[in-house]
């Protein structure tokens, strides 16, 4: 349902968000790393998940100026976990900060690279939604207090 809302919503900073809570929403498993850090939890989470989707999205022609990180001679380990980072901080800055004010008419200067951002981080998000759907991984997870598999049996 968080992804529908995000692919219909006009606002490409909102669609962003919903798009990295749509990923966030899968590393809530009810397993011993689930108490760690948050951003640490996502970041070796999807690292681990789905590095080729994060590939395809760092080497993708506008990534540098997307996320703010230069590719330079670093190794691709170091990039995925960087673009983790800044995917996570961007969602983080925005629901703690609340959100930049838009306007788009005749005399705005409107933040380019919305729709190409926008586009990247739905990338994100289906491969999160995909990786984890062809992990090993038992079932999709939404609250774990109801889906734990160490809860009491009732009778």
């Amino acid at each position: 349902m968080t992804y529908r809302a995000a692919v219909a919503q006009d606002s490409d900073l909102v669609a962003c968000i919903l798009y990295v809570v749509v990923a966030e929403c899968l590393t809530m498993l009810d397993v011993p790393w689930r108490g760690e850090k948050i951003t640490k939890r996502f970041i070796e989470f999807f690292d681990m998940l789905m590095p080729e989707k994060l590939e395809t999205i760092v080497a993708h022609g506008n990534f540098e100026e997307v996320f703010k990180i230069r590719r330079g001679s670093r190794g691709m380990r170091s990039l995925r976990r960087e673009l983790l980072d800044r995917i996570y901080d961007f969602r983080s800055g925005l629901v703690h900060g609340g959100l930049r004010p838009a306007y788009y008419g005749l005399f705005s200067a409107a933040e380019s690279g919305g729709e190409i951002r926008r586009s990247l981080f739905a990338d994100f998000a289906e491969g999160a939604i995909l990786g984890y759907l062809k992990s090993p991984m038992s079932s999709l997870i939404g609250h774990p207090a109801l889906e734990s598999t160490t809860r009491p049996e009732t009778s």
